[in-house]
């Protein structure tokens, strides 16, 4: 097989002709690029919101509880950058988190989840 294996601490892309390998450095569940976007266009979700800025009109998006959001994948749009790709231990725990929310009362909890699971 021509794909590269080695693991690439530093995030670099390597290429061998045929296949590209990110490795994701991003130890949040959602990269700090992301949130910022979301909060700059009012997009914070309340399951995502800083205590105490839920009910606001323009919460704040807390770092510990925003999960990435899924991006349908675009022709023509360049690779993420590793700082924006989570590795399996994040992805695990974003998923735990995302299970501790499946018994919440709110309206939205399930369309929420399904889209962060997606993402």
């Amino acid at each position: 097989e021509n794909c590269k294996t080695a693991r690439h601490p530093t995030g670099e892309m390597v290429d061998d002709a045929e296949h590209v390998v990110i490795v994701g450095t991003c130890l949040a569940m959602c990269s700090v690029r992301e949130l910022e976007d979301r909060q700059r266009f009012m997009e914070v979700n309340f399951h995502e919101a800083e205590p105490g800025t839920e009910n606001a009109s323009h919460p704040t998006g807390s770092p510990s509880l925003a999960v990435k959001r899924y991006a349908r994948p675009a022709a023509g749009r360049e690779l993420p950058l590793p700082s924006e790709i989570r590795p399996i231990a994040v992805l695990e725990r974003a998923t735990a988190h995302l299970i501790d929310l499946a018994d919440s009362p709110f309206s939205g909890t399930y369309a929420f989840i399904a889209d962060r699971l997606r993402a």
